[in-house]
């Protein structure tokens, strides 16, 4: 917006060297490129330059504008002697070469609203309704949307849906991190849904979910109890569109869970996990329509408990009197301690484990040079592992 500023004839405007500018993806995802690339300063007729009133100013008069009016629209009522609110929009017509200066939509040849947008009643039945728009060279365009009102329950056997996820940065053992679509492949056009993705902790911890990237959803973790939960992504209000259409888009929306402590995450627990790191078919994932029916996939049977974490346990190479003994994998809230023996087998000393990081326990231990010790990890009263270390001179 170069309000305030003037270009003179013959001028250039910022400089011959000119602005800056870029668009990218919000998860930085790659973008496709349909021109050709140069190095050199091209003309471009694709950049349009509007006066101050929005006008175009450096496109030749005369085009067509471009109706649209959305898509086709079915709604299943209950009642067949009501009206139905329709909300219909032309926002997304425009003039390639101007504004358009008027809107109007026709049932047959009655007109039933003038502007840009607007609610109609209509009753049960199928409708034809054209929008007209005229732009300020004179030039009209027309296009017409279908509208279906229907008595009975959607039939959901005309949605042949699939949803595709993949994982990435696996290496990150604390956090499931997933990237998801849904495509349908029906006949009819699919609106009001939801999205869950399962997956079940093996303690009290609450977990934490992660919407960086979803767009046209609202995202939320769900508990079904007894540490089951499913993320769920809410397209209220959205239209996956049929015969191929994607939501949000093929790179998929980006959403993950981690535990509160960012302790490690079982993926054996994660029942609609895919490991992947291409998108592949998903059937552990669920959609349900508007009323909450099942209309793809499968829910899991949660009648087995979620299965413990593997403790990482080692000793940090000792030097002298200290050895640090550290464990990997484990949450702020299990009761975890050390017992010493030594070589005989007696039993030296028992010790909690200290706080050290978000993923990690460690203790200091004093012990003699030039002898052999066994050191035993014990999880909320379980014996969960053993190590033997040779302590050296100091």
């Amino acid at each position: 917006d170069f309000s305030g500023e003037t270009l003179e004839p013959g001028g250039s405007f910022p400089e011959n060297s000119g602005s800056v500018v870029g668009i990218h993806f919000s998860d930085w995802s790659d973008i496709s490129l349909s021109q050709s690339l140069s190095a050199d300063f091209v003309e471009n007729d694709d950049v349009k330059v509007y006066d101050e009133n929005g006008n175009l100013i450096n496109a030749p008069s005369g085009g067509f504008p471009i109706a649209d009016a959305g898509a086709d629209v079915i709604i299943y009522v209950d009642n067949a002697n009501e009206a139905t609110a329709i909300s219909i929009d032309a926002s997304k017509s425009y003039d390639p070469d101007g504004t358009i200066d008027s809107y109007k939509w026709y049932i047959g040849t009655s007109v039933i609203l003038i502007g840009k947008h607007g609610i109609i009643n209509l009753p049960v039945g199928e409708r034809v309704i054209t929008l007209e728009v005229t732009d300020n060279d004179g030039n009209v365009s027309t296009v017409e949307k279908n509208v279906s009102i229907i008595v009975g329950t959607e039939d959901n056997s005309a949605y042949n849906l699939d949803v595709y996820t993949k994982s990435f940065d696996l290496h990150e053992e604390n956090v499931s991190k997933q990237r998801m679509y849904i495509q349908n492949n029906g006949e009819n056009n699919l609106t009001d849904f939801s999205v869950r993705y399962y997956f079940n902790i093996r303690n009290s911890s609450v977990p934490v979910g992660e919407f960086w990237y979803t767009p046209k959803s609202e995202g939320t973790v769900v508990s079904l109890g007894d540490n089951n939960y499913y993320i769920e992504l809410d397209y209220t209000g959205q239209t996956l569109l049929a015969d191929g259409g994607k939501l949000p888009h093929a790179a998929g929306s980006v959403f993950a869970y981690h535990l509160p402590s960012w302790a490690y995450i079982n993926y054996d627990n994660d029942y609609s996990f895919n490991s992947s790191t291409d998108f592949d078919l998903n059937e552990n994932v669920t959609v349900h329509d508007k009323d909450g029916n099942v209309i793809y996939g499968n829910a899991p049977d949660y009648s087995e408990e979620a299965l413990p974490n593997t403790y990482n346990f080692y000793v940090v190479n000792p030097v002298g009197f200290w050895t640090k003994c550290i464990v990997d994998n484990i949450d702020y809230d299990v009761e975890s301690i050390l017992n010493f023996y030594e070589s005989n087998g007696n039993l030296l000393f028992t010790t909690p484990m200290q706080f050290h990081s978000s993923t990690q326990f460690n203790t200091y231990a004093i012990f003699t040079a030039h002898n052999t010790y066994t050191v035993e990890l014990v999880i909320d009263g379980t014996i969960n592992a053993r190590s033997t270390f040779y302590v050296p001179a100091e």
